[in-house]
């Protein structure tokens, strides 16, 4: 993971106080939810959880944060197909950055960044201290349970 930064979610006002038991509950309801929308098809800023719905990896953490009960319902949308593209701002990270704060240890529950392109612009939810993860990604198909090391995550 050297060059791949990993966020926690700060959560809403709702979900405070955060007492460790309090996390370890949050941690794992996104893990349940993210799961849950394991083998929903791919499309660009999709947000329909199932076989015929779709899902980005945006909207994946989006639904696993806001089903998962750490942040009231929210919709980063609508943002560029290409933003990978764009390395003269990391566009991915300064949304990251304004729902989650970097951190030097991932947990599950946990998310980590792939560059992808010129830029990082590719997220999953960390499921297991084995370091799966769930993403969704294009030339995948749709959303999935990967090892976060594996050859085609690291871009």
């Amino acid at each position: 993971m050297d060059s791949t930064p990993a966020f926690r979610p700060t959560p809403t006002a709702g979900c405070l106080p955060l007492t460790a038991e309090r996390e370890a509950d949050l941690r794992k309801a996104v893990i349940a939810e993210a799961l849950c929308w394991v083998n929903t098809p791919y499309r660009q800023a999709g947000y329909v959880k199932g076989p015929n719905g779709a899902v980005d990896c945006s909207m994946l953490l989006v639904g696993a944060w806001v089903g998962g009960g750490v942040f009231e319902p929210f919709d980063p949308r609508a943002y560029p197909v290409d933003w990978h593209m764009h390395h003269e701002r990391e566009r991915y990270l300064e949304w990251m950055g304004t729902v989650a704060t970097e951190i030097e240890v991932a947990k599950p529950g946990d998310v980590v960044v792939w560059k992808s392109g010129r830029a990082f612009a590719h997220a999953g939810i960390i499921v297991n201290d084995l370091n799966h993860v769930v993403h969704a990604l294009g030339d995948i198909g749709h959303c999935t349970v990967s090892d976060m090391n594996e050859a085609f995550l690291m871009f």
